[in-house]
């Protein structure tokens, strides 16, 4: 046999090796040889699998992307070092920046993908064994084992770390060996690192690695950190405040100064997002210390989120409303709910929230790691809830409740002023001493001229309150035209004005009433006749006051409704037809009032008598409730030329204006002659 040794990779045909054989003679030997050193390629799977879904150009070197996880969440790439000679060699991996500080392999799966470079195996028994963990207590679960394990990888305070498993060992000739390399941080930031892998004497490869660590290392020392939430309970308005204390841990390296803001969610609002600017440091350290402006930061930034609550300055706060968090270390906030805020947009009811914008004290951003912060990154985010109670009075109206009913013809010239009274109970249903003073608006009144109120727990009293209804108020009803305005009463002119803002509101409400009545007709029969009567009502809107000495309003709703009075006449056009002249005829009409207010009316005639003369019995009146008057009309030819006029009936108050109108012709022939 013949055995060749070769130094380096070369193509060899033109060797030619000379051979003594017995008899002197010399044979040639021809060789020719391919000799071929190690080939090995590297391929990054995870990558390689995607880049063809993506639409993005192949990629023609292998990268290690772990994408964007969150802090403290390991995940796993595999590495496949695959041998395309039959030569075997051994290799080693080496992470160059951001290596792990603890030398241990790591867990089985590293809280990540399977290590793929070891082999699991399950017991093919079912039979219970011990648990090692119960009895010896200083065994760990295999989660404390892993929190451990990637602790002590992160102690070199670099905010994250990558790990080759195995990261060395032996590659066989044509064969196939699957590296895991797992990654894991405690710090947020875009991080960028080398693996350099070497197999036996050939150049080191330089594989990219690739890291988007999000979310923060911060958290609060709450039963529920999923959703971080400070219950108050219930207080009393102007109650003393009431603080809590809430430890906040830092897991990372680096310590991180945080900038409080609070936020109320109002109930029914509809907004949508909120736009934020921000100029210059949006968080400037409040200790003195001033932060070099990044090369590139634009001055005024704009920032677009959805709208969860609204800015506030209560009832919530913290102090202090600036804390810094030491790396690997914990911190403490007072958080403070105030009573004494009052109400609000939320009526007591508080369901808040407060961020937290995080800032790095100490910080540079290099080729290696970029982190942003303050309103870059997500802050911080704990909700609160609480609720100020209001101590009120009960108020209970009595009979008729809080609306006042009148008819406005209740007013004449005999009466100028007439206040109707429902009563009221008030009680201080709370454990509080209540001290307030109530008013009302005018026309609304309040009996007996007491406006300061002391009651103490469970006391209970009555008190009238009125509607005042005047002349005053009926002329400034009637002088406006529009359907909706306001009333603020004038004490110095003593009269109401009409105005656009003011605490009695004033609707006016029209519509036409369906009124049957029976006529009688000439030949004897009675027709029933509907008639469409218009009716107009105002309707006044106020409340009762309730200002107590701790600052709180109570506002208790009245209303009244003013209907004013209306009335028709039937029929409305009378015909006398062909009478004799100098002789009187008689006719009826019917005026009726429909409502139960009482009513004036009077009644004017506009027409020509040079040929006839018309006259009305009686020609002014008063109802005094729903009712109906009968009215003679007569009417007395003076020639044979036709005759025609008009009665004018005006009705107070509210001066509705009804007509009825007349006519007839003279004729000197007796057969017009009428039996009395």
């Amino acid at each position: 046999g013949i055995n060749a040794e070769y130094g380096e990779a070369a193509k060899i045909d033109d060797f030619t090796l000379p051979i003594n054989v017995a008899g002197g003679k010399v044979l040639a030997v021809g060789l020719k040889a391919e000799v071929r050193g190690l080939h090995i390629i590297h391929e990054t799977p995870d990558v390689d699998q995607i880049a063809p879904d993506t639409g993005v150009e192949e990629i023609s070197s292998p990268v290690l992307d772990f994408g964007t996880t969150n802090i403290l969440t390991p995940t796993s790439r595999v590495l496949k070092i695959i041998n395309k000679s039959h030569i075997a060699t051994s290799f080693s991996l080496k992470v160059v920046n951001f290596e792990g500080a603890a030398p241990a392999p790591p867990p089985l799966t590293a809280r990540g993908l399977p290590n793929l470079s070891q082999q699991m195996f399950r017991s093919n028994t079912n039979l219970l064994t011990r648990s090692s963990v119960l009895l010896d207590p200083l065994n760990r679960t295999k989660k404390q084992g892993d929190q451990e394990y990637w602790r002590s990888q992160l102690s070199h305070d670099k905010g994250a770390c990558f790990i080759a498993s195995p990261a060395s060992g032996y590659l066989p000739g044509n064969g196939v060996t699957i590296v895991t390399i797992h990654a894991n941080a405690d710090m947020w930031g875009e991080y960028s690192d080398v693996l350099v892998s070497k197999v036996g004497d050939l150049e080191p490869v330089e594989i990219p690695i690739k890291l988007n660590a999000v979310n923060t290392p911060l958290y609060y020392k709450l039963s529920n950190n999923s959703r971080p939430t400070v219950r108050f309970g219930s207080y009393p308005l102007q109650e003393q405040p009431v603080s809590r204390t809430v430890h906040i841990s830092n897991q990372g390296p680096q310590p991180i100064r945080l900038d409080w803001e609070t936020y109320n969610i109002i109930p029914h609002d509809k907004t949508m997002v909120d736009i934020n600017f921000f100029i210059g440091d949006a968080f400037p350290d409040k200790s003195g210390k001033r932060k070099e402006s990044r090369a590139g930061d634009p001055l005024i930034r704009l920032g677009v989120s959805p709208h969860e609550g609204e800015r506030s300055t209560g009832p919530f706060s913290f102090s202090p409303d600036q804390c810094v968090i030491p790396a690997r270390g914990s911190s403490k906030v007072t958080l403070t709910f105030d009573p004494r805020y009052g109400v609000g947009k939320c009526g007591g009811d508080y369901h808040s929230y407060a961020l937290a914008y995080q800032s790095l004290m100490d910080n540079t951003n290099t080729v290696l790691c970029t982190r942003q912060e303050g309103e870059k990154v997500p802050p911080l985010k704990i909700m609160m809830t609480g609720k100020v109670e209001v101590p009120e009075v009960v108020v209970t109206a009595e009979e008729h409740g809080f609306t006042f009913k009148l008819m406005a013809g209740i007013i004449n010239p005999r009466v100028k002023e007439h206040t109707k009274v429902h009563k009221l109970s008030l009680l201080n249903g709370s454990k509080l001493h209540l001290q307030f003073n109530m008013r009302a608006s005018l026309p609304f009144t309040l009996m007996g001229g007491k406006a300061e109120y002391a009651l103490n727990p469970r006391q209970k009293i009555k008190l009238g309150h009125g509607l005042v209804l005047s002349e005053r108020l009926l002329n400034a009803l009637l002088s406006s035209t529009r359907q909706h305005f306001c009333l603020q009463f004038d004490k110095e002119a003593g009269k109401y004005k009409e105005t656009e803002e003011g605490e009695v509101e004033v609707d006016v409400e029209e519509q036409l009433l369906h009124k049957t009545h029976e006529v009688s007709a000439a030949d004897g029969t009675v027709e029933t006749v509907v008639q469409q009567v218009p009716e107009k009502r105002y309707h006044l809107h106020s409340h009762l006051l309730l200002n107590y000495r701790n600052g709180h309003q109570q506002r208790i709703p009245v209303h009244s409704r003013i209907v004013l009075p209306t009335f028709y006449i039937s029929p409305q056009a009378v015909q006398f037809g062909t009478c004799l002249v100098g002789q009187v005829s008689h006719l009826t009409v019917r005026l009726i009032n429909p409502s139960n207010s009482p009513l004036r009316w009077t009644s004017t005639f506009s027409g020509d008598t040079s040929d006839g003369e018309f006259s009305i019995s009686p020609s002014s009146g008063e109802f005094t409730r729903a009712d109906s008057v009968l009215l003679s009309i007569t009417f007395t030819a003076k020639t044979c030329n036709p005759s025609s006029g008009t009665y004018a009936f005006t009705g107070s108050p509210g001066n509705r204006t009804l007509y009825l109108t007349l006519s007839g012709v003279g004729s000197h022939d007796e057969r017009m002659q009428r039996l009395l």
